[in-house]
């Protein structure tokens, strides 16, 4: 959490994230998270100064929906941002935060 009075370009107030799993006897597995990031601040950079522009809270939905064969394998479907949430967010320049996302995959450890 940032404590100090002054802002920092793209840094939030506040981040978070919480998640949980449940696992069936069986081996079927449901995880859901929720992944919060707080209100931010984009400061232009520029002579003379830019105008700040104040970035919303955002908040991302997954879940993970799956099967463990044993402790070795595990084949899964995920949904990333599953209500579709749109924002603007700075990783190596600015870029749109993708829409929903489906994921399917296998691990296998050895």
């Amino acid at each position: 959490m940032n404590t100090s009075k002054e802002e920092t370009s793209e840094i939030p107030r506040y981040k978070g994230e919480f998640g949980g799993q449940y696992l069936s006897p069986s081996g079927w597995f449901v995880q859901p998270a929720v992944g919060i990031i707080g209100p931010r601040l984009k400061e232009y950079i520029g002579n003379p100064p830019a105008p700040r522009e104040r970035r919303e809270a955002f908040m991302i939905t997954n879940l993970r929906v799956g099967k463990r064969s044993g402790l070795h394998t595990t084949v899964y479907v995920e949904g990333i941002n599953l209500f579709n949430e749109r924002t603007v967010i700075q990783a190596k320049g600015e870029q749109l935060l993708p829409g929903r996302l489906w994921r399917f995959g296998i691990t296998k450890r050895f």
